[in-house]
């Protein structure tokens, strides 16, 4: 899967919440994330994942596995 716009509001509220739930049923998830920042405002690797996941826990759509998290946010 490739998401672009990784850092969008449709990103953030649907798809992750719905990558992660595919994950939690055992579904294999394989991600590629392109997000369109102008370069005088790059974000790291570390500051999309920070982000991501502050995203994530507030639109989750149940209790979140920690374990099951740090996999799927992981480089």
């Amino acid at each position: 899967m490739v998401i672009f716009g990784f850092t969008g509001d449709l990103t953030r509220r649907k798809l992750i919440p719905a990558l992660y739930n595919l994950a939690s049923q055992q579904f294999t998830v394989a991600r590629v994330c392109r997000d369109r920042r102008p370069a005088a405002s790059p974000m790291s690797d570390d500051d999309v994942r920070k982000k991501v996941t502050e995203d994530f826990k507030q639109f989750a759509t149940g209790a979140v596995d920690a374990d099951l998290w740090n996999g799927l946010s992981a480089a």
